[in-house]
């Protein structure tokens, strides 16, 4: 018929100990570590590889008692606002402290989660604990500051996400449109109708909703004619390499921003580390940035103690957003 069929390998080596089952066993778990990169076709087993196997499992079979166990926990980022450097909203991270394997990253356990389909759960969670987190901020910085909450396209396929969401806000009676949806553009690139029509609704329902990592090499304009968003996030390798290559990032975010305000959408550029890239976002029309030289991810106490030595990272009054 003219198709062909790609072949992906594990590759073992046998010593005289090595038993028919434990080769079959390793040349597996091989071929799952080579993952989705098409460039490569064969993968050698040994410890690394071994390692991650042991490491995927240890993820997959304790993620729901690490989340009932406390482990894991939301750590808040703060949003400038760029003309008044004041805290304009936050971004809840995961972040998991497990007693045997010590404080992970989300780059150590969500890769796993999406791999094994198992990453709604821990979306929802993030969710709830942020809902169970609300009074909490409001009673220490005198206000509600609008939050956004990461989603993967994994969930919105596999359950009623739009009715789950809503379930959760309403318990807390919290108003809508402070809580922000985040959907990386590799997801929202890659969406079919019935997700498109999901956001939809939320955006019905009051909900925000926001493009993470956008500019990270899925980007299609294309994707402004088929939804309705927010705001874009602007990824963060574009900030933080503002003069590789004659300047061309600075032209293509300035350019970005303009395309975006001329849609009525707002902008958020992330990585922002240094007072130049600062003052060069203001200049461009960026309304929001995030980044290290503002707020470094934390648990809300370490913020609430930040607040305090420094009143000047307070949050913006609602007549200044």
């Amino acid at each position: 018929t003219g198709n062909t069929m790609g072949i992906l390998a594990g590759v073992v080596e046998l010593t005289p100990a090595t038993t028919g089952y434990e080769a079959i066993d390793h040349a597996k778990h091989a071929i799952r570590a080579i993952g989705t990169d098409l460039n490569q076709v064969y993968c050698v087993y040994g410890q690394e590889v071994e390692n991650a196997y042991l490491h995927e499992r240890y993820i997959i079979e304790n993620i729901d008692h690490a989340m009932k166990s406390g482990w894991i926990r939301v750590y808040y980022q703060g949003i400038l606002r760029t003309q008044t450097r004041k805290l304009a909203s936050f971004e809840a991270l995961a972040r998991w402290d497990d007693p045997e394997l010590g404080l992970m990253q989300p780059k150590d356990f969500i890769p796993a989660l999406q791999k094994y389909h198992m990453i709604s759960s821990l979306d929802l969670f993030m969710l709830e604990q942020v809902c169970r987190e609300w009074q909490t901020r409001i009673d220490y910085f005198g206000g509600e500051i609008p939050t956004s909450v990461n989603f993967s396209v994994q969930g919105f396929d596999q359950l009623d996400m739009v009715a789950r969401i809503q379930e959760i806000v309403d318990s807390y009676h919290i108003s809508h449109d402070k809580i922000i949806i985040e959907i990386t553009e590799q997801d929202v690139a890659k969406a079919d109708q019935r997700f498109q029509k999901q956001l939809m609704d939320l955006k019905e329902l009051g909900f925000k909703i926001w493009v993470d990592d956008f500019g990270s090499g899925y980007s299609s304009l294309n994707v402004f004619n088929r939804y309705n968003f927010d705001l874009i996030k602007l990824d963060l390798e574009l900030l933080r390499n503002l003069d590789s290559n004659n300047g061309t990032n600075r032209k293509i975010l300035t350019a970005m921003v303009r395309l975006a305000k001329s849609l009525g959408v707002h902008t958020l550029a992330e990585g922002l580390d240094n007072e130049e890239q600062l003052q060069f976002l203001r200049e461009a029309g960026c309304g929001r940035a995030q980044g290290y030289l503002f707020s470094r991810p934390n648990s809300i106490e370490a913020h609430m103690e930040q607040m305090r030595m420094n009143p000047s990272l307070f949050p913006e009054s609602p007549e200044e957003a």
